[in-house]
């Protein structure tokens, strides 16, 4: 992979901060994150070092998630004098909502120790999630089973609550372990999935709604993702990642064939 340099912030450009300033709101319970916060251009980000894969994976799942209308963080990357690269993101606190984290209330992926291999599904907590909250959540499964995500746990999805009560889906972000489950389980806090027909057909029959989703990913093609983050981040990816990408990408559609 190779990134034009103009494309790039230096983190040297970036302001660390250590206090966090009156005008930027972040929820007091999360305040340790602000290690990670920065000031840039006049604007507030989190950022985070990545590897070339984590970085092309958080970028497909960025703009994978427009296309499937479910609202997600945008990126820019930075370097820093070692060559190392790292993504940013404008933090999307806002002081009229509050914030939560699954395992607030008691929602974790520890429940994956708590079953007999194999033995079935988990779809309970799914009934916990309010009809809107629930429709968003759903796209937020059938993106991370196309992108063969394996790392969607407790601190990596946020709910947000209005003045009314009502909970929502923050945008979505973290993709970096993307493309690493191998096709035959995934969990998230509200959910364990065995990916054999006998198993994911169920789930698809108790959420039908799933299935639009579904069709629309299945006709997303990867191509046309790598070409846009090229075009929008000015990269060259490599012959290598071109295939590793396609290759992937056409065992998932062939499995999302069968639905």
């Amino acid at each position: 992979m190779i990134i034009k340099t103009d494309s790039l912030i230096l983190t040297k450009e970036t302001q660390k901060l250590s206090i966090i300033n009156p005008k930027l709101y972040m929820p007091k319970k999360w305040y340790w994150y602000k290690k990670d916060v920065v000031k840039y251009d006049n604007e507030y980000y989190y950022m985070k070092q990545v590897s070339n894969n984590e970085l092309i994976n958080e970028l497909i799942g960025s703009i994978m998630s427009k296309m499937i209308n479910l609202d997600a963080i945008e990126y820019k990357i930075a370097i820093d004098d070692a060559y190392n690269f790292y993504v940013m993101s404008k933090l999307f606190y806002d002081p009229k909502l509050k914030y939560y984290k699954p395992y607030e209330f008691g929602y974790t992926t520890h429940h994956i120790f708590d079953i007999n291999m194999k033995d079935y599904n988990d779809l309970r907590f799914l009934k916990e999630l309010n009809p809107d909250l629930l429709s968003d959540f759903l796209k937020l499964i059938a993106l991370d089973i196309k992108m063969l995500q394996s790392d969607r746990n407790a601190t990596n999805i946020t709910f947000q609550k209005d003045a009314n009560g009502k909970y929502m889906l923050s945008p979505a972000y973290d993709f970096e372990e993307a493309y690493t489950n191998n096709f035959d389980l995934y969990y998230n806090p509200f959910l364990i999935l065995w990916m054999y027909p006998k198993y994911f057909n169920e789930f698809i029959k108790k959420h039908e709604e799933i299935i639009y989703t579904f069709n629309i990913l299945k006709r997303i093609k990867i191509d046309d993702i790598l070409r846009e983050i090229e075009r929008k981040y000015k990269i060259e990816l490599s012959k290598d990642e071109l295939s590793f990408y396609r290759e992937t990408d056409k065992k998932i559609n062939k499995f999302l064939s069968k639905i």
